[in-house]
């Protein structure tokens, strides 16, 4: 893959949008990085990597197009969390853009949201790109990852969890499931990943497995499914036994790190392919 000299950057929080920028300092010396956050909602690290930085109130899409188009980006990548749950406040302003695009959305699903975003930057002469490319080294490819081999509940769990989470994954409510004793503990919606473990523990304490999977028809412009070391935490911290994900589609962030504390918390980490 080639990048141009120039490439847009729409940061999240999160570490993601981090490792996208890392890369592309590393892998594409050549291109040079303009990033776009949004106020509360992104990575200031981020920064660090970027040519020029511009934070905009959250909502103001067309203000970051608008930028983009000023520094003659053509090509943009999108990445991080953005809070979902912000749609809901009352007090939120949104500009024209943003406001159009969800007006014009059939339903406020993720998939729904970004690509109503990503026609928005098509329309503006801006192409969202893949991310996988830019991501190679930090895709998670099939095998087992840590010391720990999942016992045979674990086993037995992922293996009833994985196909009823691909199927639930169609629908884009989210990309997360757990389960103990092939009994589907907690399906991921709006909270996100790390909420859904935790409130997976208060349910059903010690020895849950975690599902994560990429949606049936993935978009690869944005959304991939992610974990890091917070989510290994987090599973510490309900005693989870084992985490399955999908190969090929999955990024670990900060892989080291992630195998390191599995190893630690004896948390088995299985790479799927379906």
């Amino acid at each position: 893959m080639n990048l141009p000299s120039k490439i847009g950057l729409i940061s999240g929080r999160g570490n993601f949008p981090l490792l996208i920028a890392q890369q592309i300092r590393k892998n594409f010396p050549g291109t040079l990085i303009y990033t776009a956050g949004f106020r509360k909602e992104t990575n200031n690290y981020v920064r660090k990597y970027s040519e020029e930085f511009r934070v905009f109130d959250f909502g103001a899409l067309g203000s970051a197009i608008d930028y983009f188009k000023s520094r003659g980006i053509e090509k943009s990548l999108i990445a991080g969390l953005i809070s979902h749950k912000r749609l809901f406040d009352k007090n939120l302003r949104l500009d024209s853009v943003m406001q159009g695009i969800l007006d014009g959305a059939k339903d406020k699903k993720a998939d729904s949201i970004l690509g109503g975003i990503a026609s928005a930057m098509q329309s503006a002469g801006i192409e969202l790109l893949s991310m996988l490319p830019v991501l190679e080294e930090h895709t998670a490819q099939e095998g087992i990852l840590s010391q720990k081999q999942p016992g045979e509940a674990q086993k037995q769990d992922i293996e009833f969890g994985f196909s009823l989470a691909k199927e639930l994954s169609r629908h884009d409510i989210g990309q997360t499931i757990t389960v103990k004793d092939k009994c589907v503990v907690a399906v991921e919606a709006l909270e996100g990943t790390d909420a859904c473990i935790l409130r997976s523990g208060r349910m059903a304490g010690p020895g849950i497995a975690v599902i994560k999977v990429a949606k049936l028809h993935q978009d690869l412009r944005f959304d991939l499914p992610v974990i890091g070391p917070r989510t290994i935490k987090n599973m510490k911290k309900v005693k989870a036994a084992a985490i399955a994900i999908e190969a090929e589609k999955t990024c670990i962030v900060d892989k080291p790190e992630v195998i390191r504390l599995a190893d630690k918390y004896g948390i088995s980490i299985a790479v799927i392919k379906p």
